[in-house]
């Protein structure tokens, strides 16, 4: 059963050792979050879900103790909004302990320039031209096409380059660029 405080629909799995559960006739993508509790009351523990992988499967922040038990009775504690935005908050904070988050301020971008990741947790800038900037800020592939003036080869054959093209460009249908 689902309502706005708990779930308990079907049964679940628990391995001894793994941190996956595993349920039978449960529905929980989209009924449960991560940040929600799983209660077992036969042995009073209670475990947060970190990820929910789909209807019949989602993930305990530690691995279950206990020993293996199949098709198991069990009550999911549904969170508030507030908490739940609060687990967010806190599972954000901890994805940028990467070092993708730092990289990316220390490469203190100034005016047209952008930033790009050189591997994990580094990053660097480059010059974004005036003609860079009106390229990226067509509306899609055809708008770009237009602007560099570039036809369509026929089946991959070479098409033609207008004034703002280079002379080895050549763009296929499928808007891939080859060199010449």
């Amino acid at each position: 059963m689902a309502d706005n405080t708990h779930y308990n629909a079907g049964t679940i799995t628990l391995t001894n050792g793994s941190a996956t559960v595993t349920g039978l006739g449960t529905l929980w993508y989209g009924a449960i979050e991560p940040g929600d509790r799983l209660y077992l009351s036969a042995t009073g523990l209670s475990f947060l879900i970190i990820d929910v992988v789909d209807d019949i499967t989602f993930t305990l922040e530690v691995v279950y103790p206990g020993a293996t038990q199949v098709s198991v009775n069990y009550n999911i504690g549904i969170i508030f909004s507030g908490v739940r935005l609060t687990e967010k908050v806190r599972q954000l904070v901890e994805l940028m302990g990467n070092g993708a988050l730092s990289a990316y301020a220390l490469a203190n971008p100034d005016i047209n320039q952008f930033v790009y990741g050189t591997g994990t947790g580094t990053a660097d800038v480059a010059a974004l031209t005036a003609a860079g900037r009106a390229f990226v800020g067509k509306a899609d592939a055809a708008a770009m096409k237009t602007y560099l003036a570039v036809t369509d080869g026929a089946d991959g054959a070479a098409g033609t380059n207008g004034a703002n093209a280079s002379d080895n460009l050549v763009i296929n249908g499928n808007f891939t660029i080859n060199q010449r």
